[in-house]
């Protein structure tokens, strides 16, 4: 699974990105396991990246982690030149931003598909 795909430089300095994570383990308050929830809202089991080998592209095997639900997508900016451009630096920005969006997740939903019976 690729951590990053950059697709394009903003003027801004920004780099529009696609990022890649697996989903977290575990369950909501609910009980719900957090890939069926992602799936049953749409926030994962679909890519915004075409199929294929090439640059801007996302592998079979990945879409195949991502239709399954056991890897969420984030399409951000990255601000890559802030940190250097270097391996590292990229990394963890990158996940600074993935682990933004999982929590922001996880609390959106901790409590979907709660019920209860008169």
């Amino acid at each position: 699974m690729s951590l990053i795909h950059v697709l394009e430089n903003s003027a801004s300095g920004g780099c529009q990105c696609v990022l890649h994570a697996p989903v977290p383990p575990g369950k909501n308050a609910a009980g719900y396991k957090w890939k069926e929830i992602l799936l049953a809202t749409g926030q994962t089991g679909h890519s915004s990246l075409t199929e294929g080998d090439g640059p801007g592209q996302i592998t079979a095997a990945e879409l195949a982690q991502i239709v399954a639900g056991e890897v969420i997508e984030l399409s951000t900016s990255v601000r890559i030149e802030s940190c250097g451009g270097s391996a590292a630096g990229i990394r963890k920005l990158v996940s600074k931003a993935l682990k933004q969006h999982r929590d922001a997740l996880q609390a959106r939903y901790q409590y979907y598909g709660t019920t209860q019976e008169n």
